[in-house]
């Protein structure tokens, strides 16, 4: 019975708080009085009874224990996977820092011999991870590394880095028609529930997999560079290259997806030029790898058993119930995340950056440059629940999936135009996530919102000369109406509609049983039908609004 056959619950609120009394006096007693049930409306099937049993019994005590009873098995079920993953890091991590303060690395064979051993580790690591996580599809997992692996020993584009101009990377077509080919396998061919499983792992692999063969020129000439380029650069040590970053423990599960060149440079040159892994930095982040821990666990929590217990309970309250039924999948998403960036602090991964600054000595110009490390981060919790717009939502709901899609799919398309390039985008990111209708249709629907606000923001904010776009204005920017009051106040209902937004986008994305099979066009159509699809219909008068003006 869907929350529209149900409209009879808040008319007897009144008699549902007797009701209520009477069940703590009888410490739970649920025999129902006739002439209650005689001013309800008729109850459709044995289930719709038993959810309204289930409503008026609700009392702190029993939700209190209800959430206490969900804790500890999901606590219990996750800790030991997430537990297994950050040993492993630690192990490479301390692993690496004694090889390379047992072999020095100015020596040619002494940093082969080292990255090497770090490689093979790492691959060990990487597979007894897979094992433990215990996927009845794992085969297929290992097949498509297999499969990529010897692509990439294969090396077809082993002359690009002599090429000048355009030039077909044949080995990345072949990728993608890999990548393609077991997603669509697994879509018609497999049970949904055993290929829910291993869905986000073959999004990070295919993630990688283009990536590691976009990036192919690159490496070649970083690689050439190096005194030991000749033996690096074999094609058995690029498919071992590609084993090693593909089965990194820290990211093989639940990701992040992080540049393959920053991870073979972070290997090869560890004491060289990665300044910030001191003694005094390292137990920093290790102190950081246990807060991020805590804190994924306090998301799964939240998501898992405080925000589906409040979901049920405003289960006749349709926009309350989207909006915590929405925000407990934002809170999963939270704890993947967090879990994520926990691991990838635990393996010592930093992100590095070059910081150039042109200065003039002696009348010559000379480019001074700085390595600047940063710890990766992957999502911005408050960003997204108290977000300033949609694209905001966009960019913080995953970072390095928007530096990917960024670098290997938009900046590539947008040559052909800005709305190819964000239409692309979006392709690519449903892809990735398999073809499935309801995640397609949410990637797709928030897309074109986010466009819709940019540009209706854009121009509001030149009409009215305030700082109300989309993204904050720099503080050299030229509006007259920065911080006024009626300005904060727009910027407040600009994010009280995108949280609107995000509650009835994500409303679909419940703890049925059909989350672990993944959900179908009509789940996905009935709950938005459910809310009158009036998110949509508010886009499109925005749209229509943008075009008037």
């Amino acid at each position: 019975m869907d929350e529209q056959e149900e409209n009879w619950y808040m008319d007897d609120y009144e008699e549902e708080e007797e009701l209520l009394e009477e069940v703590d006096e009888e410490k739970g007693d649920n025999d129902l009085s006739g002439n209650y049930l005689d001013d309800l409306e008729t109850i459709e099937g044995d289930d719709d009874y038993e959810d309204v049993l289930f409503e008026n019994a609700l009392s702190i005590k029993s939700i209190s224990s209800e959430i206490l009873s969900c804790t500890i098995p999901v606590l219990k079920q996750a800790y030991w996977l997430l537990i297994l993953i950050l040993v492993s890091c630690l192990l490479w991590r301390i692993v690496q820092f004694l090889l390379n303060k047992c072999f020095p690395s100015n020596g040619k064979i002494c940093r082969t011999f080292v990255t090497i051993i770090l490689h093979i580790f790492s691959i060990c690591l990487g597979l007894l991870v897979l094992y433990h996580a215990s996927y009845d599809l794992w085969w297929i997992v290992i097949g498509l590394i297999i499969a990529l692996t010897l692509l990439f020993t294969l090396n077809i584009n082993s002359d690009i880095s002599n090429s000048h101009g355009k030039y077909t990377n044949w080995e990345l077509l072949v990728t993608i028609g890999i990548c393609s080919s077991v997603q669509l396998y697994c879509e018609f061919n497999k049970n949904p529930v055993k290929w829910h499983q291993i869905r986000g792992s073959i999004m990070i692999i295919i993630m990688k997999c283009i990536s590691f063969s976009m990036e192919n020129k690159n490496f070649y000439k970083t690689i050439n560079k190096e005194p030991c380029c000749i033996l690096l650069w074999t094609p058995l040590y690029r498919g071992l290259l590609w084993l090693s970053y593909c089965l990194c423990p820290a990211s093989l599960l639940f990701g992040p997806w992080f540049n393959p060149l920053r991870y073979e440079e972070m290997i090869r040159n560890y004491p060289v030029n990665d300044k910030p892994f001191s003694l005094k930095n390292t137990i920093i982040s290790l102190f950081q790898t246990v807060k991020l821990f805590g804190l994924s666990l306090l998301y799964l929590t939240y998501s898992t058993c405080f925000s589906h217990t409040l979901a049920l309970i405003l289960k006749f309250q349709p926009w309350l119930h989207a909006y915590f039924a929405s925000q407990s999948f934002r809170f999963s998403h939270y704890f993947v995340c967090i879990s994520s960036e926990s691991s990838m602090k635990a393996l010592g991964y930093y992100d590095k950056y070059l910081i150039k600054s042109n200065k003039q000595e002696n009348t010559k110009e000379k480019d001074n440059s700085k390595d600047v490390y940063k710890p990766i981060v992957v999502t911005r919790p408050l960003f997204i629940e108290f977000p300033r717009s949609l694209v905001e939502v966009v960019i913080y709901w995953n970072l390095p999936m928007h530096t990917w899609l960024k670098q290997y799919v938009y900046k590539p398309l947008r040559p052909y135009g800005h709305v190819y390039a964000i239409l692309g985008t979006y392709t690519a990111s449903s892809l990735l996530h398999g073809l499935n209708f309801q995640l397609s249709a949410v990637l797709f629907s928030i897309g074109i919102y986010a466009y819709i606000e940019y540009v209706f923001r854009e121009k509001l904010a030149t009409i009215l000369d305030a700082c109300i776009a989309s993204r904050p204005c720099p503080e050299s920017c030229c509006h007259s109406n920065k911080n006024s009051f009626w300005v904060c106040w727009c910027n407040v209902a600009f994010s009280c509609l995108a949280i609107f937004h995000l509650a009835y986008l994500a409303v679909m994305f419940d703890t049925s049983e059909q989350q672990f099979k993944g959900y179908n066009m009509w789940h996905t159509m009935d709950k938005w039908y459910n809310l009158g699809f009036l998110s949509h219909i508010v886009a499109f008068a925005n749209f229509l609004f943008y075009l008037y003006l």
